[in-house]
């Protein structure tokens, strides 16, 4: 019975080292997206995670004597030959930072009607206090 699962595992062993050739492919096609467009200091690719709509890419940096592993996350298409990678990133960038952008301004419109709505409370309660005083007054003079 044990003979039985080494083949398998042997079997797939084999289908793993024809696919070992590939996985180099890829990797070098990661390595340039990753030092490209996010990390001057990689020093190399760990793993590629694919999944259904991104790749996860595992990479090793080097950095003033520090080393470290990252992994940064790309659209699928990244890896098609021709793709302009820079430019998608550039692309997704500039849509953040236009996010980013709208999100302050609505921060700041909201910050405005707050402080607009505040000033109306406190005119309002100086208000209300002056009509107290002036009825206050206008019956002690009245009194008088």
């Amino acid at each position: 019975m044990k003979k039985e699962n080494d083949m398998k595992n042997r079997k797939m062993l084999m289908e793993l080292k024809k696919v070992e050739p590939m996985f180099d492919k890829l990797s070098d096609v990661a390595y340039e997206i990753v030092k490209n467009v996010f990390d001057d200091y990689c020093t190399s690719i760990d793993d590629i995670i694919v999944g259904d709509k991104t790749v996860e890419i595992v990479y090793e940096y080097s950095c003033r004597g520090e080393y470290g592993h990252e992994s940064e996350f790309v659209p699928i298409e990244w890896f098609d030959e021709g793709f302009d990678y820079e430019a998608a990133y550039r692309e997704i960038k500039q849509k953040e930072a236009e996010a980013e952008q709208k999100m302050l301004e609505a921060e700041q419109k909201r910050k405005a009607a707050a402080k607009k709505a505040a000033a109306a409370r406190k005119a309002k309660k100086e208000y209300e206090t002056y009509l107290k005083l002036k009825q206050k007054y206008e019956a002690g003079s009245g009194a008088k």
